[in-house]
């Protein structure tokens, strides 16, 4: 996210990402965290408020309409980030 401004690509950390999205989330003794804070957390990692940012999640029902609101994600905003539930069906090709 820091490249958007300096043209410098930072790698972060996941660990960090995550301690970071422990904070934000609200359940700080609780495995795991949601999509929303781990963005936030990285955001924030790399540079950027986002207390005055617009962010907008949008959940993948797999319909037409989630394409639909992708594109104009993609048309609105700077940039977008994805998360992806990675399971079994992942090592399969079709």
């Amino acid at each position: 996210m820091l490249w958007k401004r300096t043209g410098k690509l930072v790698n972060l950390n996941a660990d960090q990402v995550y301690a970071k999205a422990k904070t934000l989330d609200g359940s700080p003794n609780t495995d795991g965290t949601w999509l929303e804070y781990a963005i936030k957390a990285a955001m924030q990692l790399g540079g950027f408020e986002t207390k005055d940012m617009k962010i907008k999640f949008l959940q993948n029902d797999g319909t037409k309409k989630t394409v639909e609101s992708l594109k104009y994600l993609l048309h609105k905003y700077d940039f977008v980030h994805a998360g992806f539930v990675i399971d079994t069906g992942w090592y399969q090709a079709s």
